[in-house]
């Protein structure tokens, strides 16, 4: 559980900085390059034994590693378009309700056992996620905003299954760290290819302030991956009842953070939802 509510705790440090980027114009684009190099470059750096440092031969882990690396840097780049054409409000709702995906995941593809309590609190959880962020100007009148949540909620589920399939399947006698450190570097790769094929003409330069938020970014962002596996892997609970408590607990830590810091608003509905998001929470606990 300790490993868990490191993560819980480096996620909303990554939603902390994607609102702190809007307030001091951080150039999210060069941000997230310069986070893909910063979280690589601390896996590498942490990682102690050299023989470990370059893998011997192309393994199932580096297909994995592949993979999701150019996955993450699809998803970021996804999420900030969402939030940009649909707001805050519903990108955050598609993106908190993908737990779906990867709670089924682990239920139908590892057998894990199903229960009428575990039922009710995976049906409780994505309500309770809704009614918390939910805002009055959500409009469904303009198609974007049901085709780009939508994807939006596909491909973060997916993600986060494969997560648990290469922790599950491709990680047992790998490094952690290891494994971060190429995914990274293939998401640093991969965003930096991107940049590219946009135009470095016709993108912005890198300024301090995009290299700051990137390395902090970058921190919480290798943080939240690294205690997220190390979760699933030692929490000694069901992989569907990680991914429950990760998400609720992300909401309400992001919910806490935007009162205290950013003087949010909740309305009843809000807190309605913060309620059953609580309850379920204290169901998964109790399984």
């Amino acid at each position: 559980m300790f490993f868990l509510i490191l993560c819980i705790l480096s996620t909303t440090l990554i939603f902390i900085s994607f609102r702190y980027f809007e307030t001091f114009r951080i150039n999210i684009f060069n941000a997230i390059i310069v986070n893909y190099f910063t979280a690589s470059s601390l896996a590498f750096i942490l990682i102690s034994d050299s023989t470990i440092l370059i893998p011997g031969e192309f393994s199932s882990w580096m297909t994995m590693a592949l993979l999701l690396g150019i996955l993450f840097v699809i998803i970021f780049y996804l999420i900030a378009i969402t939030t940009q054409e649909v707001g805050i409000a519903v990108s955050s709702i598609a993106c908190k309700m993908s737990m779906i995906l990867p709670i089924l995941f682990s239920i139908l593809y590892y057998n894990e056992n199903v229960s009428g309590i575990k039922i009710a609190g995976i049906i409780l959880a994505p309500a309770g996620v809704v009614l918390s962020v939910i805002k009055k100007d959500i409009s469904l009148q303009n198609k974007k905003f049901i085709v780009l949540p939508l994807v939006m909620f596909l491909g973060v589920g997916i993600t986060d299954s494969l997560v648990k399939y290469a922790q599950q399947d491709h990680l047992n006698n790998v490094s952690i760290l290891q494994f971060s450190a190429y995914l990274f570097l293939i998401s640093f790769i991969s965003s930096f290819i991107f940049k590219f094929i946009r135009g470095f003409r016709n993108s912005a330069s890198f300024s301090k302030k995009d290299i700051l938020g990137g390395v902090f970014l970058g921190l919480a962002n290798f943080s939240s991956l690294f205690f997220f596996i190390l979760a699933l892997r030692h929490s000694g609970i069901d992989s569907s009842l990680v991914f429950g408590i990760n998400s609720i607990g992300i909401v309400l830590f992001s919910v806490l953070s935007g009162i205290i810091l950013f003087h949010e608003k909740l309305t009843k509905i809000n807190w309605a939802g913060i309620i059953t998001a609580v309850i379920s929470l204290v169901i998964f606990l109790n399984v």
